[in-house]
């Protein structure tokens, strides 16, 4: 990740190897009043966006829409951490540096990646105001996805999840040159470790299919 920025609420991680931290007392009454509600787990929260993303209020949407749920999974808060970060750089560098992220996950954090396995604006607002259904063929993509994340050897997965593109289907879940919303995806399997994941819930709308993993 190019240039990435954390911002910690009340502590100071003992991996610092490539982030840079700052914290942020200033959120410390959004953390406490909006998400503690719903998330019961040390949480580190990698969100979408081409970059450099804007701090997001953590009653943004779209971590509403993470969390409302999918809290019950997770049990006991201490911190929440957000990442943003230059996605353009290549998805190798991504993935290695994601790797990392275990030693967090190792120590109980929870690491939650805000993005979307189908991203296409434009067909899903076809569906809305034109009727039109997505593109059956998405699915494929979720099929690979899923068969992916089962993986329980961490090298296998990674060399299986940086070859996405070579799927035609790709490029109808995510467009080309607009992958951004795929990168958390990639950092969450990435901080998996030897450990198998799985899509625990899954939903449709209008045709366009969002899914939810966990490792």
């Amino acid at each position: 990740m190019h240039n990435p920025q954390v911002y910690a609420l009340g502590i100071q991680p003992t991996l610092p190897l490539l982030f840079t931290f700052k914290t942020n007392p200033s959120l410390t009454m959004v953390y406490s009043e909006n998400i503690s509600k719903e998330l019961r787990a040390p949480s580190l929260f990698i969100s979408h966006g081409t970059g450099p993303m804007p701090l997001l209020n953590l009653d943004h949407e779209s971590y509403r829409q993470l969390l409302h749920g999918h809290g019950k999974l997770l049990d006991g808060v201490k911190a929440i951490i957000l990442i943003s970060a230059h996605w353009e750089t290549d998805e190798p560098h991504i993935t290695s540096a994601s790797e990392a992220l275990a030693g967090f996950r190792d120590r109980g954090y929870a690491i939650c990646g805000s993005g979307g396995s189908y991203h296409d604006f434009d067909a899903v607002a076809k569906a809305v105001f034109e009727n039109q259904r997505v593109p059956p063929s998405a699915g494929a993509f979720e099929k690979f996805l899923e068969a992916s994340a089962a993986v329980s050897d961490a090298a296998e997965r990674r060399r299986l999840l940086l070859g996405w593109r070579d799927l035609p289907e790709s490029f109808l879940a995510h467009k080309r040159g607009e992958s951004d919303h795929f990168m958390p995806f990639l950092v969450a399997a990435a901080s998996g470790g030897n450990q198998s994941g799985e899509r625990y819930d899954m939903y449709y709308y209008k045709g366009a299919p969002m899914s939810f993993y966990r490792w």
